[in-house]
């Protein structure tokens, strides 16, 4: 072919995911996502108006501080979650070999290789491979449980009186989505040794709508001086008696996601067999608050091993992402599974893709605390601060199903999807990919 702590909070983990939607800072059009979510139930958390208006018991701040903490742990832990999405292997295609005697390349596979999972073999020296790729990532599960209809409970632990008074807060509608185009390029520095580069654009979207309700279980209080004053006392209307308020928040965000440098070197070929080394450097070009990078830059050290006939292409990969900014992040990386070269130009595979944190590690934030004699003002001005933190682990598996077809020697098109196999952590029920990579 011709080509040329202070203070623990522990909160189930299916809540974690929903929150890197959620912020702490005002609305507005520069706001990041998780900013405007952390507004949704106001700038300082649920404050609320009280009955009795005995000065004992006129505080505001009420569930500030719970809610400021729980949704600032989801916050921590959702935003990298929300783009830690797979990347195309770095040779979509088919890999060639120059054969001198001819003045041509030839092909040294005889598959079209996995989509996903890094193949063992190069590209081959001088050959240049660009692509693009289109994934819908619509995050609607978190540890296997809908978003939509999920509940959370808010305590009013600074309060002895009110300690028992909680605020549930149910989400209706939680809708997460990013539209991801990958572009990459490969270029074959010698017959052994690739580089690559992919370039993530990504289109966030976020849609959620829900209500809050103010559980009143206090049905007395007696006052410093004997007077007993009968309940319920946590109104968002006292006037009115209203315990109930509905939320809801909209907006959109494109930016480009984490950029990858990519190199891999053949170091065996005998036989059908091949194992290959390679590196990835994540740059943490990508808006961790608006979902679309993990917000720390990574190095992945692999190694990928391959076998092949004439049908049948085995591949797997073993890698582990070391976390250049917080060591307790990083993560193993593995993946297997099978091609079968159908047709010439058609070709179907079948994946296990997974990814594990090495160990547990730790989110907190900073948020404030309010006792009772510091309820008097109105904004609630706090009475000191305290760090709430949580530890994560999530393991991560997934079934790709994938077909590839070439339409001409330089021509090869994709499609694939990914299928949860596990529960854990924040999950599309289904992740469709389809693109297009051209060899010169």
């Amino acid at each position: 072919m011709n080509l040329k702590t202070n203070h623990i909070v522990k909160l189930p983990g299916f809540l974690f995911g929903l929150l890197l939607a959620l912020g702490s800072s005002a609305p507005g059009e520069a706001a990041s996502l998780s900013q405007r979510i952390g507004t949704i139930l106001g700038p300082n958390g649920i404050v609320l108006e009280v009955n009795p208006s005995d000065p004992v018991f006129m505080h505001t701040a009420h569930f500030t501080s719970s809610t400021l903490s729980t949704l600032g742990l989801m916050v921590e832990q959702l935003a990298p979650s929300a783009a830690d999405f797979p990347a195309i292997s770095t040779v979509p295609g088919f890999t060639y070999r120059y054969d001198p005697g001819l003045d041509e390349f030839e092909r040294t596979s005889t598959s079209m290789g996995p989509i996903f999972v890094e193949r063992a073999r190069t590209i081959g020296k001088g050959i240049f491979d660009v692509g693009a790729a289109y994934s819908y990532i619509n995050f609607d599960q978190l540890d296997g449980k809908d978003l939509d209809g999920l509940s959370l409970v808010l305590g009013h632990g600074e309060s002895q009186v009110f300690f028992d008074e909680t605020a549930t807060v149910k989400f209706n509608e939680f809708s997460l989505e990013s539209h991801v185009l990958s572009l990459f390029a490969t270029y074959g520095l010698t017959e052994k040794w690739d580089i690559n580069v992919l370039l993530p654009i990504v289109h966030t979207t976020m849609d959620i709508n829900g209500n809050a309700h103010l559980d009143n279980v206090v049905t007395s209080i007696t006052t410093p001086g004997g007077t007993v004053i009968e309940g319920p006392f946590h109104f968002f209307d006292e006037a009115l008696g209203i315990v109930d308020k509905a939320f809801s928040v909209s907006d959109e965000k494109t930016g480009v996601g984490d950029i990858l440098v990519r190199t891999k070197y053949h170091l065996v070929e005998h036989e059908g067999y091949n194992v290959a080394s390679g590196v990835v450097l994540r740059l943490p070009t990508g808006d961790e608050d608006n979902f679309q990078g993990l917000g720390s830059a990574t190095l992945n050290v692999l190694v990928a091993g391959s076998w092949e006939d004439s049908v049948l292409h085995l591949h797997g990969t073993l890698g582990f992402d070391i976390n250049l900014d917080e060591a307790d992040r990083s993560r193993v990386r593995y993946a297997g599974g099978a091609t079968f070269q159908i047709l010439d130009s058609l070709a179907f595979s079948a994946d296990l893709i997974g990814s594990s944190n090495l160990k547990s590690y730790e989110v907190s934030i900073e948020v404030p605390t309010f006792g009772d004699d510091s309820f008097n003002t109105d904004p609630p001005m706090p009475s000191g601060y305290v760090t709430v933190s949580d530890r994560i682990r999530t393991d991560i598996l997934d079934l790709s199903l994938g077909i590839k077809v070439s339409f001409s020697d330089t021509v090869v098109g994709f499609a694939n999807v990914l299928l949860p196999v596990n529960d854990d952590g924040l999950r599309a029920s289904v992740v469709p990919t389809a693109g297009l990579e051209i060899t010169f």
